[in-house]
């Protein structure tokens, strides 16, 4: 047995050094490349080739390196990441140089990372306001040295046009335009402080920098982290794209590009190929020895000594961010990407209005039976029931009209506990008129026969406004013998005691759109995120083939949780989505309200902070039972790390709780992981309502459309980015629309009671006309004696001793026979035509 273990290790062994083979590099092969690498720093230092080097060596405007002598104190900003470091820096001459430096790591949000450039360079001198009051430095003018980790065009010490944005920057209106100058316009917008921008470099000049102070002979300056590019100070007669000859001038090599001409194929392997980028091993040092080992081989005559930048550019939390930014790389999408995704929600909307396609369409796009929003002349006492969580609200709404139209709300928050959400339907709906009944009593009305409305969050199918047939439970509701059921029937059945009636039914963004169309008569479309997400808006009902009818519209409920179901979405899907999923109540529904809602928002980040602590990236690798529980990571503390001032104060506590014990750079990480799993859900809620809005601006046949958006729900009010997020997205997404977002201050409930005012109007209107129509009502008996009358007179009529006084006078008109079809000539016939003559004698 010993043996057999010993051959199969020695065969597994034997497998890894094959694979493993073409990773070695023989002496011979590393020649090759260094004199390749030098041909390329040749051709990018060369004004012909430069343009199509590979290398780039772009001129920094550093004409040398610390020579000891430098004093003063000095203020620096280092972006480089999704967060940046604004430090001041004293240094100190004398018998002992010294270098102190306080500094703070400040956050940039997603959204500022990809928002417009006058966005982001508002914030980073917001940042460094904050900064300077937080040193007591506000009133002092310092030197500003700028390291800017970016591909720039450098024309002067502090001139630099930046080549093109990486690391998941995409601000708008940056590249091609000198970054020194948007940073001093920003701080001239501000107005609370003035700063003189002597220096930009990136993060390998400021390397070298930092290292050349403590080691005057330092003129290298190399990063290898997440990244890697190096830069040196080279002599000015070789640079050709700078006027001079004399001295040096440090050249930012931008060597990342080496190989982009194909010009190392022979050495790169199949998982060259297949990795699109080098990844991070934290904690080993044989290399970020063998790199030493290996340079003094390839330059034998040349003494080189290594130096670590123990405060570099980035520092770990950069390093750390930049990991993230590449680990959770498929939850960021492109506009390209958002715009298709509105065009398979815009299909996806159009096979649930089609009367062939919607039994298999995945967004149902149900009719409510709703035909228009508020007109301001809604008025009266009504009762409002909302359920949709494990709290349900019921409202008392008085609509007045006195000077104006008013509003009065009294309402009451109920609790339904799990037993009876996961009991029978009959418990539940006793357990909703037991509450109703408590309610009309402290209210004083459960003498009054109030017309109710009803919002009921779940999907149903309407046949009329007060008929809503349960088509499944979401949100952790599964009580029995409901589904399939018209719900009206089975609330007034438990209801029916106390005197009142439903009126109409709608769910809860029905009853949004209608509460924000009592203000503002332009919105036609309501959305909720929240615990879970839904949309409705007006659609013409001449597309709606499951209703009949042509003129006018009517309020489609879409149900766009379900968006996905079909596997639409899989390709945007992540592990983390289906993990999510598989744990569900219901798995394989609803993946779109599970990729976005906030109920599952907090699981999603717990989820990712797991498989990253797993794989040493946070916590220094530790996991505790907390962090392991489903459900300790909530949505409402994404919404507190997100936070602009105190987030990371809030990450600190929140994961403490959890037990990890977090540095610095654990929670600016997490802070970093819930904006990219947020700033997903407000893009994928702004093209699904792109969608809608584009499908409006059609329906009207208008060039611009101009709507409102009525909108409520818990993570939309609740985190402190989301709502700016999804209106800049949606402006983006559909250029042609002007939307007011409108907050349903008072949520659905009031809407419940506008369709409730609107039915009960309908019904006084119904009642009115028919009481106005009944004297036209005829009975059976009735008919039989007008059919008896009738027949007296005309035989009155034929008669010749009545047909005087006869008011059906039975005239003769001497046409004796009708065509028979044959085409003869027209003989007479023994029968007359009689001409009825009714006369008017009250009969």
């Amino acid at each position: 047995m010993v043996t057999a273990v010993a051959q199969r290790l020695a065969s597994q062994r034997k497998e890894i050094d094959d694979t493993l083979a073409t990773f070695a590099l023989s002496p011979t092969q590393l020649q090759e490349v260094k004199a390749k690498m030098r041909v390329e720093l040749e051709r990018g230092l060369k004004k012909d080739t430069h343009p199509t080097a590979s290398v780039k060596m772009l001129p920094t405007y550093v004409y040398r390196t610390p020579d000891g002598t430098e004093r003063g104190k000095y203020l620096a900003l280092d972006l480089g990441g999704t967060n940046f470091r604004v430090l001041v820096v004293k240094i100190r001459t004398g018998m002992r140089n010294s270098v102190r430096m306080y500094n703070k790591i400040y956050a940039i949000p997603l959204e500022i990372m990809q928002g417009t450039g006058e966005e982001l360079f508002d914030h980073i001198v917001q940042c460094i306001s904050d900064f300077l009051d937080y040193m007591g430095m506000k009133n002092t003018r310092l030197p500003l040295g700028f390291t800017f980790s970016f591909p720039c065009n450098q024309t002067g010490i502090d001139k630099g046009d930046l080549v093109s944005w990486t690391k998941g920057f995409k601000a708008t209106d940056c590249e091609g335009y000198d970054v020194v100058d948007m940073l001093r316009e920003a701080i001239k917008r501000r107005n609370e402080f003035d700063l003189d921008i002597v220096a930009i470099v990136n993060d390998t000049v400021g390397t070298m920098m930092t290292c050349a102070y403590e080691d005057p002979k330092c003129q290298i300056g190399l990063i290898a982290g997440t990244g890697s590019n190096v830069c040196y100070m080279e002599e000015m007669k070789n640079i050709e794209l700078v006027e001079g000859d004399e001295g040096q001038m440090c050249v930012n090599t931008e060597w990342g590009g080496f190989g982009e001409n194909d010009n190392i194929e022979d050495i790169r392997t199949r998982y060259d190929r297949e990795v699109d980028g080098g990844s991070l091993n934290p904690g080993k040092q044989s290399f970020s020895t063998i790199l030493k080992d290996t340079v003094r081989e390839l330059a034998p005559n040349c003494k080189v000594d290594f130096i670590l930048s123990e405060d570099g550019s980035g520092k770990g939390a950069a390093l750390i961010t930049a990991v993230i930014d590449k680990y959770l790389y498929a939850m960021r999408f492109s506009d390209e990407t958002l715009r298709d995704i509105m065009a398979r929600f815009r299909r996806e909307m159009e096979n649930g209005l089609g009367g062939d396609t919607n039994p298999t369409a995945t967004v149902k796009m149900l009719p409510t039976f709703v035909r228009s929003i508020p007109d301001g002349s809604e008025k009266g006492d009504f009762i409002a029931l909302d359920l949709g969580g494990s709290n349900f609200r019921i409202l008392r709404v008085k609509v007045s009209h006195e000077k104006k139209q008013t509003v009065q709300m009294e309402s009451q928050i109920y609790e339904t506990p799990e037993d009876i959400i996961h009991g029978s339907g009959s418990r539940l709906f006793d357990h909703v008129a037991e509450c109703l009944g408590d309610f009309m009593e402290k209210q004083k009305i459960k003498d009054k026969k109030l017309p109710v409305g009803f919002t009921f969050s779940f999907p149903c199918a309407h046949s009329k406004l007060d008929e809503a047939v349960l088509l499944t439970w979401t949100k952790r509701f599964k009580a029995s013998g409901v589904e399939g059921m018209d719900v009206v029937k089975l609330l007034n059945k438990a209801i029916k005691k106390r005197g009142v009636n439903i009126m109409a039914v709608v769910n809860d963004t029905v009853g949004t759109m209608m509460t924000c169309g009592f203000d503002d008569q332009r919105c036609e479309v309501g959305i909720i995120i929240g615990t879970g997400t839904n949309a409705c808006y007006m659609e013409e009902l001449r597309h709606i083939d499951m209703v009949e009818g042509d003129e006018g519209r009517m309020c489609i409920n879409t149900e766009w949780g379900a968006f996905g179901d079909d596997g639409t979405l899989e390709d945007i899907r992540t592990e983390f989505d289906r993990e999510i999923d598989r744990g569900s109540l219901n798995p394989g529904k609803q993946l779109f309200e599970k990729m976005v809602s906030g109920m599952y928002m907090g699981e999603l980040v717990r989820l990712i902070l797991v498989k990253m602590a797993k794989e040493g990236l946070l916590f220094e690798g530790r996991i505790t039972p907390e962090l392991l529980t489903k459900g300790k990571f909530e949505t409402k503390h994404v919404s507190a790390i997100e936070k602009s001032k105190e987030g990371l104060t809030k990450a600190k506590e929140i994961l403490t709780r959890l037990g990890v014990e977090p540095s610095e750079d654990d929670c600016i990480a997490v802070q970093h992981v819930c904006a990219i799993v947020s700033f997903r859900s407000a893009n994928l809620i702004a093209a699904t309502l792109g969608a809608i809005l584009t499908r409006l601006k059609d329906n009207k046949n208008s060039p611009r459309l101009r709507t409102t958006v009525g909108i409520d729900g818990s993570l939309y009010k609740m985190h402190p980015q989301y709502s700016r997020r999804l209106h800049k997205t949606v402006r983006r997404l559909v250029p042609e629309s002007d939307v007011r977002f409108l907050l349903s201050e008072s949520g659905s409930g009031k809407g419940a009671a506008m369709v409730t005012a609107w039915a009960s109007r309908l019904a006084d209107q119904t009642r009115q006309i028919a009481e106005t129509l009944a004297e036209f009502r005829l009975t059976k008996e009735q008919l039989l004696e007008v059919k008896k009358r009738m027949r007296t007179e005309i035989q009155n009529g034929l008669s010749k001793n009545t047909q005087s006084t006869a008011t059906v006078k039975m005239l003769p008109t001497y046409v004796r026979s009708t065509p028979d079809g044959t085409g003869k000539r027209f003989t007479a016939r023994p029968t007359q035509c009689i001409f009825l003559k009714i006369g008017k004698d009250g009969q």
